[in-house]
């Protein structure tokens, strides 16, 4: 399932892949075995045509494969795919130069002299504890480290990004020549990160560090919510998950909730079927995908 296979588009497309998989501050929760429920597929329908909305996990074991039949088959019902973000050999090179320009110090300042004691020693532990030499990241701003130690301890997991749901179906479009829309720039879902306050920065993290230890578990339950198609459950991690930053559940979820309605208002208008695949996080609670949609008057209804 290689979409893009060099060991510099992997680097990449790790940190891009994981930018809404981790919700800032959240819980560690055993996992539970998933019930045999309905999907995390909604399916609107339109006078002209049908629009699939799959909720996607970003980072994934190859175990959860091969996935329900009733979301191969929604796949095979459209004729376009759409995505956060199209990943291809621009959007490297696009996501290259951002990170030089806004994730990197270039005043001269490091990572320890921007932020308080408690957490430059809580990210020289877990750099540790990561293998790595803290030295190497100072350079780096707090968001872009938080996102670049996430990604390594996600791997770490035996979770990938390229084993992700969206990466899964970017390869069978490509085999199948469908075409594949961006709802974002690589630009743009960057700069949710990027322009935040040194504060704010600072505050997501050391929320990171404090949760590296729990990922595995956070993945687990989030996926076996995911498996089971449950939306109470999912809605109420993802609402913990974020109820200590509500600055980044504004730009992280909700602002772009809304930026993406009239686009998915505008595919139920055009001719053939859509598959939209967004992280799951997307999809649950009164400021999410569906509800927004059903506001419109839209019936949708779970497959």
């Amino acid at each position: 399932m290689k979409y893009l296979s060099s060991k510099r588009a992997y680097a990449v497309l790790s940190i891009l892949a994981l930018l809404l998989v981790l919700p800032v501050g959240y819980t560690s929760a055993s996992g539970q075995k998933p019930a045999e429920k309905k999907n995390f597929l909604w399916r609107v329908k339109s006078k002209k045509n049908t629009v699939y909305i799959l909720g996607s996990i970003h980072a994934l074991k190859k175990e959860v494969y091969p996935l329900n039949e009733h979301i191969e088959k929604a796949f095979e019902d459209s004729q376009k795919l759409v995505v956060e973000v199209e990943l291809n050999d621009k959007a490297i090179s696009e996501v290259q130069k951002y990170v030089l320009a806004k994730g990197v110090y270039t005043d001269g300042k490091t990572l320890q002299q921007s932020v308080s004691a408690e957490t430059y020693e809580l990210f020289k532990k877990k750099t540790a504890d990561l293998g790595m030499n803290e030295q190497t990241l100072g350079p780096l701003k707090p968001w872009m480290i938080a996102l670049t130690l996430f990604s390594l301890k996600t791997v770490k997991t035996g979770a990938s990004p390229q084993d992700g749901i969206d990466f899964y179906f970017m390869q069978k479009a490509k085999e199948k020549n469908k075409p594949i829309i961006g709802l974002e720039t690589v630009e743009f879902q960057m700069s949710r990160f990027a322009d935040l306050s040194a504060e704010d920065q600072e505050k997501y993290l050391l929320s990171t560090l404090k949760s590296l230890d729990s990922l595995d578990s956070y993945l687990t339950t989030i996926v076996n919510h995911w498996l089971s198609g449950d939306l109470t459950k999912m809605e109420s991690f993802i609402t913990e998950s974020f109820q200590q930053d509500p600055v980044l559940y504004n730009l992280l979820l909700k602002e772009r909730n809304l930026n993406w309605i009239p686009k998915i208002e505008q595919y139920l208008q055009e001719e053939g079927n859509y598959m939209v695949v967004v992280g799951a996080a997307h999809l649950v609670g009164k400021d999410g995908v569906l509800e927004l949609l059903k506001k419109r008057g839209y019936s949708i209804e779970q497959l």
